[in-house]
């Protein structure tokens, strides 16, 4: 666990760290009781696999790979995905998370044939289970990518092929046993090409059907295998986009006024449940160097640590609960409360505005509202 990231050992909380010590955290600590729940417990941050190993600085036909990593030698062998994943691992163990977010081919390359793919994803998931027994940290989720190969590119469940469909198929079934047998937490479904694209060459409804036939399929196989892992909002995917570029650009999040939006809505929703946030951001492509894969890490953990702080204060002190319900107040009682209750109807809503007129403005206190979130964004940690 010290051949690819020499000189780096395992990151410590350090809030007393100063301004160049970037290979510490200076806000999350794991152990640390907030709202609760330690803050591993309310965060349990994922790796993402895809993004931090199998991005290689490229940027389409705009620019060419820029990360030379010794354990990458750009090629889809075997003893490449072995190397990507040692260095996988410990980065893992060195960064002091307990879980990673994988798919399929993130694990092994496709092969010459189906029983040569599965060949190979069968002996790189040995690999994953022999060094997850070392360090202890084993998947989130996992995933079939279903988007990548070329076989894809007109979608997967909703492919117009039948032949497509069923390979599929048969790619979630081999993905949904080596998730099993890696212990993963969560199954994701990421088919992203499957889509609606064109009234003129599509049929929605018949799309739309075989897609809930591949779900239904793999609910039944789930059962069959013993898979348990299944449940509801368990997944934030947690990335930035780069500040001169509009859009989604997958880079490690630094914005603690947009994660402590999110982490207030975690919180008010009592958490995760057994899912956690994907750090799905990547270092930017000038980022060559192999430690700045631990800055990016590291920068996006405190972020959300930071966050979680915000929010937990926001929602003990009450005032934004307090001024929400004024907001409200007409919901207690009279009409409102019946709306509310679901016993108003359309006569009975007329005859209120017969009898009370038109509704008096009221102002949304925007810019109050504002005021008070960055109260808590930027007071310092008493």
């Amino acid at each position: 666990m010290n051949k690819y990231f020499p000189g780096i050992g395992r990151v410590e909380y350090r809030p007393d760290a100063g301004p160049e010590d970037t290979l510490v955290f200076r806000h999350y600590n794991a152990g640390e009781t907030v709202h609760g729940r330690t803050m591993e417990e309310w965060l349990r941050y994922s790796v993402c696999y895809f993004n931090t190993f199998r991005y290689f600085g490229s940027e389409g036909h705009y620019g060419d790979r820029t990360h030379q990593n010794q354990w990458e030698d750009g090629t889809r062998s075997l003893d490449n995905y072995r190397r990507r994943m040692m260095a996988a691992f410990e980065f893992f163990h060195k960064l002091n998370v307990k879980y990673y977010s994988v798919s399929d081919r993130d694990l092994a390359p496709e092969g010459d044939s189906f029983e040569e793919t599965n060949s190979n994803l069968e002996e790189m998931v040995t690999l994953a289970s022999d060094l997850q027994k070392q360090t202890g940290v084993r998947p989130l989720y996992f995933s079939a990518d279903l988007f990548t190969h070329p076989r894809y590119m007109n979608g997967a469940a909703g492919n117009p092929d039948a032949h497509v469909f069923a390979y599929a198929c048969a790619q979630v079934k081999r993905s949904l046993e080596a998730a099993k047998r890696l212990g993963a937490e969560n199954f994701v479904f990421f088919h992203p090409r499957d889509g609606y694209q064109n009234v003129l060459q599509r049929q929605m409804f018949r799309d739309m059907s075989h897609l809930a036939q591949l779900y239904r399929m793999a609910a039944q196989y789930k059962d069959k295998i013993g898979f348990k892992a299944y449940n509801m909002l368990g997944s934030v995917d947690a990335s930035d986009s780069y500040p001169e570029v509009n859009g989604t650009s997958d880079i490690c999040v630094y914005d603690v006024r947009d994660a402590t939006y999110v982490m207030k809505c975690i919180l008010e929703q009592s958490g995760l449940q057994q899912g956690g946030l994907t750090l799905g951001g990547r270092v930017r492509r000038e980022s060559t160097e192999p430690r700045d894969l631990f800055h990016g890490h590291i920068l996006a953990m405190d972020t959300f640590a930071r966050a979680l702080r915000n929010a937990a204060r926001m929602i003990a002190d009450g005032c934004f609960t307090r001024n929400i319900q004024q907001r409200y107040a007409s919901y207690k009682s009279g009409i409102g409360e019946r709306i509310e209750k679901g016993a108003a109807s359309f006569e009975e809503c007329e005859d209120y505005i017969k009898k009370c007129g038109e509704p008096q403005q009221h102002s949304s206190r925007y810019e109050h509202y504002n005021n008070m979130f960055n109260y808590y964004v930027y007071q310092p940690r008493q």
